[in-house]
């Protein structure tokens, strides 16, 4: 009898990873443990899923993460019960807020198990909410015959909500109860289940009257500007809002990870601009009408400014289930996707003339000249660490991939000159800036290097490297991996922020001094090890450092 029950579960377990395959999701992260070996080697055993073993749940959730970010498909996480399903959280939220599409399938004991106190029982129902899209859980006996089309079902109701935008994570638990190993190499038979409804995300499209009234506002309206923020590649984007651009001479204030860096009338929000900026100047720049897309702006400057000069209408445009409003100004959310409302706004459009919004985008554009040439003078001066970030920038090849850490690594971005603006528009840029956390970073360019032979770069800072060090944690690194770590022996972003900065316990608390070097893990882990202490050595140590992965170059900055 225990051979049949075993037979039924793990038969039903192979047509679930064939729903999953069948909806685009085709790789997986498997966290070792006893409870979840069922949903393990269902996976491993069906040969239609790439799959990636992790050791560190927390670690996991970012490669998986990563792995979502480079293939812009679903990707599956499974972890065994207990605290391993907790260490998915944060990777959880990141891909909620960030819009990136991931499914944890945790395994769990029968309910009893809690009430008994058995071991690695907790409340694993509903444990990421409000943090992820949707969440749902299979019955102990799913897989049995009356239940088996209903626990199908469910599965593609939560891949069908994990991947409708906006994409976020979502959470299936699996009860399990014993026994669930199988005989060695015990194959279940193929008995055919019915395929559960497969749901295709429609287009949504504004009414012609809606894009007309849109239309119709904004050429009435003279001082438009455009504003992106944090979003992941995206080239139909792109290319629409540079067409757009092109036929319309708004200004397009840019966010460091905006991924949209080439195009005219391009900017990059920079804090250094607005405290160069004149008082009267702010106020001579102040838009009647501001439309943003992306949800995340990296500049308190442009806050500031927005809050102190707000337009008199703010559009914001995509299809997040609630509307961001970063300025407080917000007055029309759009829930469309953004390509989808420029190109047909800009069909609309096609036969206006837009020369009356030419001025306020020169006065833009007149500005910012005037501030990159004072840039280029040095007023306001960089930092020694923001000039070796930048270096790093110049040295990167012309194309590629590049994760950046949070915290100063990602402000550093803001500083970019033109000609390296120009060159990341050949690049895709990642940052876990969803929940701006410093966990996960390298463990998401370590998942994104595992999908492809394309060079992986992550910039990051020391406390960054070191809180996700055991992304490292492998067989085998991949040797498509160049990590950079920025290390100035603390978390030294806490002296440039003005609260911290005039605290007496700021460096025992919020600097946290070291002395370490990254050099001990990475002989540990296999890496080839760099060290560069100037502009100088890094450009000498960088043909060898690139040559070759998995390479780690440390810029070691002395505090």
């Amino acid at each position: 009898m225990a051979d049949d029950r075993l037979n039924r579960m793990y038969a039903f377990l192979h047509h679930a990873v064939d729903v999953m395959v069948r909806r685009g999701i085709r790789h997986a992260v498997l966290c070792p443990g006893s409870r979840s070996a069922p949903l393990a080697l269902a996976v491993m055993r069906h040969g239609g899923m790439k799959y990636h073993v992790v050791d560190d749940e927390r670690s996991g959730g970012y490669v998986a993460l990563g792995i979502a970010q480079a293939s812009h498909e679903g990707v599956v996480v499974i972890t065994t019960s207990g605290t391993a399903v907790l260490n998915l959280a944060p990777a959880m939220a990141e891909a909620f807020y960030q819009e990136v599409p991931l499914l944890a399938w945790t395994a769990d004991r029968p309910p009893q198990a809690f009430e008994a106190a058995e071991n690695q029982s907790i409340v694993q129902a509903g444990v990421f909410r409000p943090n992820v899209k949707a969440d749902d859980a299979w019955d102990v006996d799913f897989f049995e015959k009356d239940k088996a089309e209903h626990s199908l079902r469910v599965l593609a109701r939560v891949i069908h909500e994990m991947l409708t935008t906006p994409r976020g994570g979502v959470h299936l638990n699996v009860p399990i109860a014993e026994p669930f190993y199988p005989e060695e190499n015990m194959r279940p038979p193929a008995d055919a289940l019915p395929e559960p409804p497969h749901i295709r995300e429609g287009m949504a499209v504004l009414s012609r009257r809606q894009v007309y009234d849109y239309a119709q506002k904004l050429m009435a309206t003279e001082r438009v500007l455009v504003m992106v923020g944090h979003r992941l590649p995206n080239y139909p984007f792109r290319k629409a809002l540079k067409a757009f651009a092109y036929r319309f001479p708004f200004p397009v204030l840019v966010d460091p990870l905006s991924n949209h860096y080439r195009g005219p009338s391009v900017m990059l929000l920079n804090d250094d601009f607005w405290r160069w900026l004149s008082p009267a100047a702010e106020a001579d720049l102040r838009p009647d009408l501001l439309i943003t897309f992306g949800y995340r702006f990296l500049s308190k400057g442009v806050r500031r400014w927005l809050r102190q000069h707000p337009p008199a209408a703010h559009w914001h445009v995509g299809k997040m289930p609630h509307p961001y409003d970063p300025f407080g100004v917000l007055t029309g959310h759009i829930k469309v996707h953004p390509r989808t409302f420029l190109q047909q706004l800009r069909e609309m459009l096609n036969d206006q003339d837009a020369g009356a919004h030419a001025a306020y985008g020169e006065r833009w554009a007149a500005l910012y000249q005037q501030f990159e040439q004072s840039r280029e003078q040095g007023i306001p001066p960089l930092t020694p660490e923001a000039h070796l970030f930048l270096r790093v920038l110049a040295l990167l090849p012309e194309r590629g991939i590049l994760h950046v850490g949070n915290s100063l690594s990602a402000r550093h971005l803001a500083h970019m000159p033109r000609p390296t603006l120009e060159k990341l528009a050949a690049w895709d840029v990642f940052a876990n800036r969803g929940t701006s956390g410093i966990d996960g970073s390298l463990s998401s360019a370590v998942g994104h290097a595992l999908t492809g032979q394309r060079k992986v770069f992550a910039v990051l800072g020391d406390q960054s490297f070191f809180y996700d060090s055991n992304a490292l944690w492998r067989d085998r690194l991949p040797e498509n991996l160049f990590v950079v770590v920025v290390n100035n022996h603390g978390g030294r972003i806490f002296e440039m922020i003005p609260g911290p900065r005039r605290q007496p316990e700021r460096t025992a608390y919020f600097v946290r001094p070291h002395q370490r070097s990254i050099a001990g893990l990475v002989e540990y882990y296999g890496g080839r090890y760099f060290r560069a202490t100037s502009e100088t050595e890094i450009t000498e140590r960088w043909p060898d450092f690139t040559a070759r992965g998995p390479a780690f170059l440390e810029i070691d900055i002395a505090p």
